[in-house]
């Protein structure tokens, strides 16, 4: 295992798992600093004393073998693998070398030994950092522990007074924090190409001094580039996150709470426990309280679905032994009055039997509120502001028109031009053109022939916006970790493979977007002599563009390179992969269906599975042209397709539902008998608006059969004319469940989410349990309270719950 990412938003709970992990990075950097220090100390042996030179030399040696390089992450590239074997390459070379070096060494102070006592005095500077934070920690907690210990008694200025100047120092103690680990990751990567760089100079002088080690340098050559190679693309890899770290630090600064590290608890973080002063906690800080008691600092978590508490040290013991924590089950949680302590931002914890009241203080107001509403006590909890959704493309009809033309006048004029996707384009006219593309209505409205209007680089800068701005990346977020994944094998066979059978797991508007898009970087590469294009080059372009993670992280940011990596191995076997289906791919295929047919396959209390509309069919789309030259004309016309009737029940039970309100229930009843289960799909062309549809067709309560559903559809304005169908849903080419239903013709072919008002968001309250093995659906418990409610699709809405955004089944809900 290598180094574990230092994430910015851990700096704000200041654990213990986080000062454990910071030190694991500091000692890796003292450890670094020590051997830059030996080997400076060598090198300068080396230059001096030539009538020691081959007891140098051995040292030397023995000091390049001696050191590994550890990596960021789990996983290493190709690159890093080069430059983490160099040490040793570099060492075998200079003992076959051993008999003439004398020429070179009057370069070698320049050449080798400056750059690395520059690059120590970079790890100097990182140790500065560190005092710095050490010292910024011990006064903040100082001055918290003081500000704790206040009578409760004392004037409210003198508190105000104090509760300002404790939130001024944790802004300090915050931003010491962030720096420091900044800088100490920095330093991290820095040294895999600033560290290597001298060596290699100090080595291919060596290859070049003597003749007679010439058939060694030239055996040592290929290497050599390859190191080079490495190097560079590091560095550029090194160049190009480094800006995407700077925005994750700075998002995290403006909103620490909403870039919390994901966690199995509910809340966790510090608290004070009022103890008896006879008993003892490992790493704690006591202070003084009521006679016969003491308060100690303890890292607690609460879980609320099994309302287990957790208490542990609140430092992790300096031996590297686990540190002890003890579990509870907490019954109930009370706000401890004002009268009955000296103190504030207390509440009482009833433990049970076991441990009986605990009385535990927060750090702040906000934190025992959090604390308390995870605790369903009587604190209320502020909800989060909500944020304004960034304006997104999709991949219908008219984007994959516009992108076909954006290439064919790249390909056209800019095969050639030096930089091409590499030099940004000017942000304010890529995003005025895709703005014009929401809104026309044909491609030939936005005359993109025109030079003078749209070059080259904002055809190319519009490219990449318009992937970016996808609502999901084309190598989507479900396969996302399988394509790292995949890109992280040792073998490179297996690589290719892998990734052959990924690309074909796509969607397929995802999959036919994505070979556009890797025929036109390959096109480009192979122009890279003219426009400078390599394919690692463009990997790096378009690694973030068509893919990236759900959630951003420093964790995240690090697996960028393996992006990269899977862009060059999609572009290197093209061929192979887009123009010839895996061969294990069909009965792969046949199993993945069945299986996820089966799990799909619902219940009259399971509502049907979340999945994105489909891409408009052939008839749709010439409707759609129909609809949009009616529009031109001052009319739309909206072809009605009548409803096709249902398929028929498996098992040869019961009849099909019709297409009227009667059948449908006539069919219910014929179905649902011996306690059978069986599927039921409403569908119709919709009626009003979809924000105020959904809402009002929320039921109280969960309903007993089709035709208690199909009464409450019809008493909450639901469609006039629904069509009910009992049995299985039929499984679809992508294995999802779908139920055949009307097809409506949309009047614009591209739609743009962002030009629709937002629908009302509301509240709502869990009428039963309801427990998914899908990541995107919520699990939650009779009686929770969901926030920011708003439509999603057919039987199910968007909320959040304890901090979690996910999908939730509008039968289950009763809106307050």
């Amino acid at each position: 295992m290598g180094l574990p990412p230092l994430e910015f938003s851990e700096c704000y709970l200041d654990s213990p798992q986080f000062r454990e992990r910071l030190r694991i990075h500091e000692a890796e950097l003292e450890k670094t600093s020590k051997f830059i220090k030996e080997l400076l100390k060598a090198g300068k042996a080396l230059i001096q004393a030539d009538m020691a030179l081959s007891q140098a030399q051995e040292k030397f040696n023995q000091c390049l073998q001696s050191f590994n390089f550890e990596i960021i992450g789990d996983a290493e590239t190709d690159d890093e693998g080069n430059i983490a074997v160099a040490l040793q390459e570099f060492a075998e070379l200079l003992r076959l070398m051993d008999e003439e070096r004398s020429r070179v060494m009057e370069n070698a102070q320049k050449i080798m030994i400056r750059p690395l006592e520059s690059f120590r005095q970079q790890l100097e500077t990182a140790k500065e950092e560190k005092k710095k934070f050490e010292k910024q920690t011990e006064k903040y907690y100082s001055l918290v522990e003081k500000n704790l210990g206040l009578s409760f008694k004392k004037k409210e200025a003198q508190f105000a007074e104090h509760d300002k100047y404790v939130e001024q120092e944790r802004s300090q103690f915050c931003e010491t924090s962030l720096q420091y680990i900044s800088t100490v990751q920095a330093v991290q990567e820095r040294k895999m190409f600033e560290f290597i760089e001298p060596l290699l100079a100090f080595t291919h002088g060596l290859c070049t001094a003597y003749h007679q080690g010439y058939e060694y340098a030239k055996d040592f050559n290929l290497y050599k580039i390859q190191l080079q190679m490495s190097i560079q693309r590091t560095r550029d890899r090194f160049e190009s996150t480094r800006s995407e770290v700077e925005r994750l630090k700075q998002k995290v600064r403006e909103s620490p709470e909403e870039h919390k590290r994901s966690s199995d608890y509910t809340v966790e973080g510090y608290l004070y426990v009022l103890e008896k002063r006879h008993l003892s906690v490992s790493g704690a800080f006591p202070m003084s309280g009521p006679f016969g008691t003491t308060w100690v600092k303890s890292y607690s978590k609460y879980k609320k679905s099994n309302r287990q508490f957790i208490r542990g040290p609140s430092e992790l013991k300096t031996s590297g032994k686990p540190a002890e924590e003890e579990e509870f089950t907490v019954r109930s949680c009370v706000r401890k009055r004002t009268d009955a302590i000296d103190r504030r931002f207390c509440f009482d914890v009833d433990l049970g039997d076991r441990a009986g009241v605990l009385t535990l203080q927060a750090l702040s107001e906000d934190s025992r509120k959090q604390w308390m509403e995870a605790m369903d006590g009587r604190e209320p909890i502020y909800e989060r502001a909500t944020h304004n959704i960034p304006e997104e493309t999709t991949l219908n009809d008219m984007g994959f028109q516009f992108i076909r033309k954006c290439i064919q006048l790249i390909e056209a004029d800019g095969l050639e031009e030096q930089g091409l996707y590499r030099i940004v384009a000017p942000t304010i006219r890529v995003q005025k053109l895709l703005s014009l593309l929401n809104e026309c209505h044909s491609l030939d409205d936005l005359d993109l022939e025109n030079d003078d209007l749209w070059d080259v680089k904002i055809l190319s800068g519009t490219v990449k916006a318009f992937l970016r701005n996808l609502p999901e990346p084309l190598m989507t977020f479900r396969l996302h970790q399988r394509f790292i994944t995949a890109a992280k094998m040792d073998n490179e066979e297996d690589r290719i493979e892998c990734v052959h059978g990924l690309v074909y797991d796509l969607p397929e508007s995802h999959r036919q977007m994505l070979n556009i898009i890797i025929a036109h970087i390959s096109n480009v590469a192979s122009h890279s002599k003219e426009n400078l294009m390599t394919v690692a080059n463009l990997a790096v372009c378009f690694g973030p563009t068509v893919m990236r993670p759900e959630v951003e992280t420093v964790a995240a940011l690090i697996d960028i390179k393996f992006q990269n990596i899977v862009i060059e191995i999609l572009v290197e076997n093209y061929d192979k992969i887009f123009k010839k289906v895996p061969s294990n791919h069909s009965e792969f295929r046949k199993t993945h269906i069945s299986a996820r047919a089966r799990r799909y396959r619902l219940s009259i209390r399971k509502p049907p599975p979340y999945r994105p509309p489909d891409p408009p069919t052939s008839s749709a789309r010439s409707s759609s042209k129909e609809a949009r030259s009616g529009s031109r004309n001052g009319s739309v016309k909206r072809p009605m397709i009548p409803p096709q009737p249902p398929p028929p029940v498996p098992g040869g039970g019961g009849g099909s539902g019709g297409s009227g309100g009667s059948g449908g229930s006539g069919g219910g009843r014929g179905s649902f008998g011996a306690g059978a289960s069986a599927a039921v799909s409403v569908s119709s062309a919709p009626a009003i608006a979809p924000g105020q549809a959904a809402m009002a067709a929320i039921p109280s309560s969960p309903p007993a059969g089709p035709a208690a559903l199909l009464d409450k559809m019809k008493r909450h304005g639901g469609p006039s004319n629904p069509r009910v169908v009992l049995g299985n849903a039929e499984p679809a080419e992508d294995g999802v469940g779908r139920n055949h239903s009307p097809v409506t013709s949309r009047t614009q072919m591209f739609e743009n989410r962002s030009s629709r008002p937002n629908p009302p968001m509301r509240k709502a309250r869990a009428i039963a349990d309801f427990k998914s093995d899908d990541g995107t659906v919520l699990d939650f418990s009779k009686g929770d309270i969901f926030h920011n409610v708003q439509p999603a699709t057919d039987g199910w809405v968007k909320g959040s719950l304890n901090g979690k955004n996910g999908l939730i089944p509008e039968q289950m809900l009763q809106m307050l």
